[in-house]
């Protein structure tokens, strides 16, 4: 101690001199060192804040795109269901009367709303929805076909059995409709003998004639005995089954795009739709923090 004390006693003045600048030193240091942890801190704040928006941003996209997706594929599903309620009325009522025009606009609306779910759904579901509209071609393509035959054919057949209860009208006029009735079958009865491969020229007579015939009935407009002819007077009970059949495989394709779009919208979790879990800054830097 008394060799530490007379040294300081020796250098007295060196130490007054070289003690105040190390005080302004430490201080200097304790300022700098706060200055960096504050800095630092306001970075860590920062890069927070910009994930937390970040976050934010992300949950409002993918709730966005649930909404859409969720409102345009509902929409899809109300238009294929439109489409397919027409097909059946190609059986019991006249396509030229307007059916065919309707059918045409909700088959384009629905075109057009199937088209803008396959620019915002998944694979699956866009997968599912062509092999619908496939489904959906080959029903109302069956119906269009048969359905004025049929249609055309329980005409004649009613006003041939019931001449009063068809047409409102009186006896003798009923009676007119009938004879009418009567020999349409018979035409078309003419047509279906004929192998058009065989004789052409005589098919094509008899099918005139036939068109004429039908024409002459009432309610049945050219264009209709035209589509008539297409399949009248051949296997009823076949055109029945193929829109059965036809009708059990759409039904089956729209199933699969139900399920499709569940999955999608995750309609079984019941949870809002999940964004990417907050990290810390050591995280963001793929470091670990220090204990």
């Amino acid at each position: 101690m008394d060799a530490f004390r007379k040294f300081f006693e020796e250098h007295a003045a060196f130490f007054g001199v070289v003690v105040p600048i190390l005080a302004v030193v430490g201080a200097f240091a304790g300022s700098w060192a706060a200055g960096w942890m504050q800095a630092r801190g306001g970075r860590d704040q920062a890069a927070a804040a910009r994930e937390a928006a970040q976050i934010a941003a992300e949950a409002q996209r993918l709730a966005a795109l649930w909404t859409v997706r969720h409102v345009h594929t509902a929409e899809l599903i109300q238009r294929v269901d439109e489409v397919q309620r027409l097909a059946p009325l190609f059986f019991t009522q006249d396509s030229a009367s307007g059916l065919e025009a309707q059918f045409r606009e909700a088959r384009q609306a629905m075109a057009q709303k199937q088209a803008e779910v396959e620019l915002i759904a998944p694979v699956p579901v866009v997968n599912a929805a062509r092999s619908v509209e496939d489904a959906l071609d080959e029903l109302t393509g069956h119906a269009k076909l048969t359905g004025p035959g049929q249609y055309v054919s329980n005409m004649l057949l009613t006003l041939i059995l019931s001449p009063a209860e068809a047409t409102s009208a009186s006896v003798a006029s009923a009676a007119a409709s009938a004879d009418a009735a009567v020999a349409a079958r018979a035409a078309v009865r003419r047509l279906r003998s004929i192998d058009a491969d065989a004789d052409g020229v005589a098919w094509e007579t008899a099918r005139l004639a036939a068109r004429d015939a039908l024409c002459s009935v009432d309610g049945v407009t050219e264009e209709l005995a035209s589509n008539a002819l297409l399949t009248i007077g051949m296997d009823d009970l076949g055109a029945a089954r193929g829109l059965a059949r036809r009708t059990n495989q759409f039904a089956e394709k729209k199933t699969l795009l139900l399920k499709a779009a569940r999955e999608m919208l995750k309609s079984e979790d019941d949870v809002a739709p999940t964004v990417p879990p907050q990290r810390r800054w050591w995280q963001r830097a793929g470091a670990t923090p220090s204990s």
